[in-house]
């Protein structure tokens, strides 16, 4: 009989059922952040209640992104990158993999802030800015992050003034390749959150196996899209499905909507 109980005991474990995720604390949460998008330390702290509250919630991934946001927000970019750091991982899926998206999208942000600086140095000796980026290959002074969050290179050149032929030294371009034009942290500080999201929940679809799809519609710009849950069209990932929201995020915001009937 002894050698029984372990078993059994095990099966319990196994067999327990998964913590539903708090969704209504977290649109609770959502909303606030939305409405505090100037009020910062407020929203931080809602963020920090909904993780207090619900620690092992699969949706604390996002509110710890949305507390980043407003981090960053503050000028408190440190604090900011502390919590992202841990979000970086690959292969992740579902929420996570949004997470770990955006996580690498800010951290890259951050990190051209400090290629930027560099640039600047390099700038105020030779009073040019550089051919390319191997301008620190042998050289003494440390080199800042030559690299994306995602391993690839900068795309960085020259391209001067078009009103001031002769000067392509004077000015340049630096982006990520997957954030294109909102590659530079304040550009990005300075989106309305989601605002780049596009798709909206229209109905699910079901199916004869498996969770239902949902039908999104693309906006102004017109047509639909069919998704599953870890899939992405375009630069729009379908990050989650729940009881009564879904969330999907981009590069660099989520966005969390009711879910459609």
């Amino acid at each position: 009989m002894h050698r029984v109980l372990p078993t059994l005991c095990l099966l319990a474990v196994v067999a327990a059922p998964v913590r539903a995720a708090d969704e209504a604390g977290f649109w609770t949460t959502w909303k606030t952040h939305l409405a505090a998008t100037n009020e910062h330390t407020e929203a931080v702290a809602a963020c920090d209640a909904f993780e207090k509250k619900n620690p092992s919630d699969p949706l604390v991934v996002v509110t710890r992104q949305l507390k980043a946001w407003h981090l960053l927000k503050l000028g408190r970019n440190e604090a900011a990158a502390a919590l992202l750091v841990p979000m970086v991982k690959p292969g992740a899926e579902g929420l996570n993999k949004a997470a770990s998206d955006i996580a690498r999208a800010w951290l890259t942000r951050l990190d051209r802030e400090r290629v930027k600086a560099a640039l600047q140095d390099i700038y105020r000796r030779d009073v040019a800015y550089p051919e390319k980026l191997d301008v620190w290959k042998g050289s003494s002074r440390k080199a800042p992050p030559l690299v994306d969050r995602w391993g690839k290179r900068w795309k960085y050149r020259l391209v001067g003034y078009s009103r001031l032929p002769g000067l392509r030294d004077q000015k340049y371009e630096l982006q990520a390749i997957l954030l294109g034009d909102v590659s530079d942290l304040a550009t990005a500080l300075e989106l309305a959150y989601g605002e780049q999201i596009s798709l909206r929940p229209a109905r699910l679809k079901r199916t004869a196996s498996g969770p239902p799809l949902v039908q999104f519609e693309r906006g102004e710009s017109g047509g639909k899209a069919i998704m599953a849950v870890g899939t992405r069209n375009e630069r729009t990932f379908f990050a989650y499905m729940g009881d009564r929201i879904i969330a999907v995020a981009d590069y660099t915001h989520w966005k969390v909507l009711p879910k459609p009937r």
